[in-house]
């Protein structure tokens, strides 16, 4: 991990290394289903799985909130169509400073 100098601007796209993708997968993974409750949402980050399987592309939001913790929203289509619900993980919340940056989307 290096300084917050070398995190990217806001609003960029960037990648996982390869130590980070197996840590993210896992808290991915280890959420369970989630009824929202109006959460007020601090950051969002845009995230895009691209596999070898069947399905290339899964595309899903992360919002990280003040008042109902760090949720995986599911939509069929990219960021808004059928939504197929929303997951829970608040340990996404640390990860995800660690690794972008408290103040940075990337």
């Amino acid at each position: 991990m290096g300084s917050t100098s070398d995190k990217p601007e806001a609003g960029k796209e960037c990648r996982l290394n390869s130590a980070e993708i197996p840590v993210f997968l896992s808290l991915v993974a280890e959420a369970r289903a989630h009824r929202p409750n109006h959460p007020q949402t601090d950051r969002t980050y845009y995230v895009d799985v691209h596999t070898t399987a069947g399905t290339p592309v899964y595309k899903f939001r992360v919002l990280s909130s003040r008042n109902d913790g760090v949720q995986i929203r599911l939509y069929s289509q990219d960021k808004f169509a059928w939504n197929y619900g929303t997951l829970r993980n608040d340990a996404l919340g640390p990860f995800l400073v660690q690794v972008f940056g408290k103040d940075q989307v990337r």
